[in-house]
């Protein structure tokens, strides 16, 4: 017993101590480094065994070095939590564990792998060849964009026709070079079906696929295309359409104005950290919340209330937000509206602020085989006449 006293007491007050005097740590901090620093089980045994080994120790005294040491570590669990319940965190413990926490619900923030589809060259691409190019400069500078907050691994991944791979990796190594400066991986692969083998890579712990689609679909029923849909609609990490302006439009990088639809959920977060990250030093963020009023019978005698209530918790939403987009350096305006139609309110702020990117996010609706984000969000994807981002995060 005066063996483990000592040992215990000598390891903990020199570690209160040393907090103490050299960290100037208060006194329930200092205790709780005395507490932790107790589990030292392993090191004593080791030194304890070598001794005996070496017969500079007895094993009655061997015995006792290992009772000790086996009682020190299971003592300092306890001992631990017991001084950190008394433990006042700092204001900048306080601040570093919200970061954390926002940083582990952050879409952006967690990043560490992006899957970039690309498409083989096609004969019958034509005049969608200027789109097609303004979507990927538009991707190179999304992605540039999210490596400032966040390193990533970026791989460019393409679907060959069987018998057709040496042709796509000379392509793939053409694009490749385009997106040079984030030094991404290229991987080529042969398959009938390009979706599949697209959603397969998708699973191998991936956290973002980057999607481009063309202005117009090239199928009536397809949101962006029918390619583009099936992966969105398959796939098991959230996904990020980019689609760019309407042909004969230009836009400068990184964008002026961004737009973000933030309505408090969990998605328009998504849209807003994605407009964040876009964000240069002379950009502008603008969040819009839009009240629609209630304007059937049950709801007559309480309109006024409901209309109330809702501005409040719309600016509620737009100031959570834009605090978070302030705390990240950005220049942030935010709006609450009230309107008869959401959608054509934020159409009406794209168009009169003019808007450069509308950011939007969205989650998917079952729809048997067709991809289907909402009727607001795909109205938005047909008359919006600025650039759009569709976050859609499972």
């Amino acid at each position: 017993l005066a063996l483990f006293a000592l040992a215990v007491g000598g390891k903990a007050l020199g570690a209160y101590l040393g907090a103490r005097l050299a960290g100037r740590q208060p006194h329930w901090p200092a205790t709780a480094f005395g507490a932790g620093l107790n589990a030292r089980g392993g090191t004593d045994i080791i030194i304890a065994t070598v001794g005996l080994t070496l017969g500079l120790i007895s094993g009655p005294l061997y015995s006792v070095v290992v009772v000790q040491a086996m009682l020190a570590s299971l003592l300092s669990p306890t001992a631990l939590r017991w001084a950190l319940r008394r433990v006042t965190p700092s204001s900048e413990e306080l601040a570093r564990l919200e970061a954390e926490r926002q940083s582990a619900r952050s879409l952006v923030g967690s990043l560490a792998r992006v899957l970039v589809p690309i498409r083989p060259p096609s004969p019958t691409v034509g005049d969608a060849a200027p789109t097609i190019a303004a979507t990927r400069a538009m991707e190179i500078g999304l992605l540039s964009s999210l490596s400032r907050r966040r390193s990533f691994q970026t791989t460019l991944f393409s679907v060959a026709a069987p018998g057709a791979r040496a042709a796509a990796e000379r392509y793939l190594g053409e694009v490749s070079a385009t997106f040079s400066p984030l030094k991404p991986a290229a991987k080529v692969v042969e398959h009938r079906h390009p979706p599949e083998a697209v959603i397969a890579e998708s699973q191998r712990n991936y956290d973002l696929m980057l999607l481009g689609a063309h202005v117009e679909p090239d199928h009536p029923d397809a949101v962006f295309d029918p390619v583009v849909d099936d992966l969105i609609r398959l796939a098991t990490c959230p996904t990020l359409v980019v689609r760019g302006k309407p042909a004969g439009q230009t836009m400068s990088w990184p964008p002026e104005r961004i737009l973000v639809r933030a309505n408090g959920t969990r998605a328009a977060r998504h849209a807003a950290e994605v407009a964040f990250a876009l964000a240069g030093e002379a950009s502008e963020v603008i969040l819009l919340h839009v009240v629609v009023p209630r304007h059937d019978s049950y709801y007559l005698d309480v309109a006024d209330r409901y209309v109330e209530r809702h501005l409040r918790i719309g600016h509620e939403i737009v100031g959570a937000l834009a605090e978070i987009g302030r705390g990240a350096g950005v220049s942030v305006d935010h709006e609450v509206r009230v309107g008869r139609s959401e959608d054509a309110v934020i159409l009406e702020v794209a168009q009169t602020r003019h808007v450069d990117v509308l950011v939007l996010g969205t989650h998917l609706r079952p729809a048997s085989e067709r991809l289907y984000l909402g009727a607001r969000v795909e109205r938005l994807l047909r008359d919006a006449a600025c650039a759009v981002m569709v976050v859609n995060a499972p």
